[in-house]
Order: C-alpha cells, then sequence, then structure tokens
C-alpha cells in the first residue's frame, strides 16, 4: 500500500495542494492534519505509523510536513522502519536453504536475496 501525509501547520491553511500532489504521485490512502509540526503527538501521524504493514510505503510531500528536526525525523524513521517485512520471507527462506544444500555459496545467495551474510548465517537448517 502506498500512504500519502499531509500536513499544513495552521487551520486557516488549505490541505487541497497536498492532498493533490499525494494523490498524483500514486498514494492509495492519505492522511491529512492540521497542526504545527512542533507538536510530537499528532494523532493522523502515529495513525498512519501503526496501520503500516512489511512493504508499505509512505510519501510526503516536503520533508518539514512530517517532521521539523532531525532527531524528529529519525526517530519517524525508525518507528516506520520497524514496521517492515524481514529481509527474507519464509519462501525466499526456503529456496536460499535449498540452494546452500545444492553447494551454492552462501555469498551469492546474499547477493541475489540482497541480504546481510549474518542474515544468511541464520538460516542453518
Amino acid at each position: 500500500m502506498i500512504y500519502g501525509y499531509a500536513r499544513v501547520p495552521a487551520t486557516a491553511q488549505d490541505l487541497a495542494p497536498r492532498v493533490a500532489e499525494l494523490k498524483a504521485a500514486g498514494c492509495k490512502k492519505i492522511l491529512r492534519e492540521k497542526i504545527t509540526g512542533t507538536t510530537a503527538d499528532r494523532l493522523q501521524l502515529r495513525k498512519l505509523i501503526a496501520m503500516l504493514a512489511p512493504g508499505d510505503a509512505v510519501i510526503i510531500s516536503v520533508v518539514d510536513r512530517l517532521s521539523r528536526d532531525t532527531i524528529d525525523l529519525l526517530v519517524i524513521a525508525r518507528e516506520m522502519r520497524r514496521k517492515d517485512k524481514p529481509k527474507l520471507t519464509e519462501h525466499r527462506k526456503r529456496e536460499a536453504q535449498a540452494r546452500v544444500a545444492a553447494g551454492e555459496t552462501q555469498r551469492s545467495i546474499v547477493r541475489s536475496h540482497n541480504a546481510s551474510q549474518a542474515t544468511m548465517s541464520r538460516l542453518a537448517p
């Protein structure tokens, strides 16, 4: 799912241009908020993060719509990242284990799955 997050800092400002940008970018669901970015407790942003599932994407029109300072941005990004799926799905794990059993090197399997050597070493049957 591709989500969008639109925020304007004051109730007098219009969200329509931000929403139009996000729709044009392919967002299927857009969460809207009229609240200052300095407020850490933004209900719609928290709702968005809670809805995220592995493989989902979030699009914002401008970085300062998500956060006003770097530390807050990093905290939000970390929360979103925690929602991401493991490097290897169960199907890909079984396939990688079969390739190891067939004699293929872990290094070549790691490259083809874009995973780390540590991930691969945890796949031992």
